[in-house]
């Protein structure tokens, strides 16, 4: 749906940018993310824009900031998740190994198996 005067983009992105970087910046405490993150939120505010006219600035820029910062932080979490698996498993197999050499007798500095050594980590 065309509207008879297109926004004026320069002025909306002066108005709004402080309140989306505080958004974004109040949910994910980095400088650096919340610069990425209203990037995207202007990006996809055009596109929701070209689709139909808007009836709230503040109010989509506020969702959008929400949910965008909200994402970020979702997927820093499946991240950080999947790094601690990997940790998790490197820990456990080092566990394993010393339980090993120590029902053989081998896991002490005085006494070392011969060709046996600790997993290395990945």
């Amino acid at each position: 749906m065309a509207e008879e005067h297109p926004p004026d983009w320069p002025k909306i992105v002066e108005r709004h940018a402080e309140r989306v970087f505080r958004i974004a910046y109040r949910i994910l405490g980095s400088v650096h993310d919340s610069e990425d993150v209203s990037q995207l939120v202007f990006i996809e505010a055009k596109r929701v824009q070209e689709a139909g006219p808007i009836q709230s600035w503040s109010g989509l820029f506020a969702r959008l900031a929400t949910t965008r910062a909200i994402d970020l932080l979702r997927r820093r979490r499946k991240i950080i998740e999947i790094d601690q698996t990997h940790f998790v498993s490197n820990f456990s197999h080092t566990i394993m190994w010393l339980e090993l050499n120590l029902r053989r007798g081998c896991a002490t500095r005085r006494h070392s198996c011969p060709n046996n050594k600790p997993p290395s980590s990945h």
